[in-house]
């Protein structure tokens, strides 16, 4: 994900910590090029996965509730329905990742009284292992969800962990050059 392709914002609260609009607008790029960066990795095990029958962004209704659930995959082996979400970093907000622990268990509650068989799934590109997964959820990780990391991450889709990490590789030479010469010009 380019910096320099992202939209940036004058008036964004990085110019009032550094006293520079300008500045803070690089840092607001920055800031969206990572959050892109996500959806990029959704994309990426979207588009390579071999996996036939595994569905992502998946809405699904529970009873009761306006909204629908929409985990990031959703796959049924026939015996076992497997849900999951994915994350890049492995620092998660912590709000958000309460919110998506519910939301599968929701999922694994729909699913297993209508007499299923669930697997609940956390993955995050950026942990080294499972220890890392489980201090980025903050205490909500249980012994109940699966969670994958990195190269095993990779390897239950059946994705080449290089090759992402090799597309990265690609944006980030062009990333320092545009943030070097993006902060000489405003310094």
């Amino acid at each position: 994900m380019l910096i320099e392709h992202r939209a940036g914002n004058l008036n964004s609260s990085y110019g009032i910590v550094f006293g520079n609009s300008e500045l803070g607008n690089i840092i607001s790029k920055t800031q969206s090029a990572m959050i892109a960066l996500g959806y990029e990795l959704e994309r990426y095990i979207r588009d390579n996965c071999p996996i036939d029958g595994i569905e992502f962004k998946k809405r699904v209704d529970i009873e009761g509730q306006k909204r629908r659930i929409e985990p990031d995959f959703f796959y049924d082996d026939g015996s076992t329905i497997h849900v999951g979400e994915i994350k890049l970093g492995s620092m998660f907000d912590t709000k958000k990742s309460d919110g998506e622990v519910k939301n599968l268990y929701k999922l694994k509650q729909k699913f297993e009284n209508a007499g299923r068989e669930v697997e609940l799934y956390f993955c995050s590109y950026m942990a080294t292992n499972e220890m890392g997964v489980i201090n980025g959820l903050k205490g909500r990780a249980t012994s109940d969800i699966n969670l994958l990391y990195g190269r095993v991450f990779f390897d239950w889709f059946n994705i080449d962990y290089d090759a992402f990490t090799d597309y990265l590789k690609t944006q980030q030479k062009a990333n320092r050059l545009y943030f070097k010469k993006a902060i000489s010009d405003i310094l």
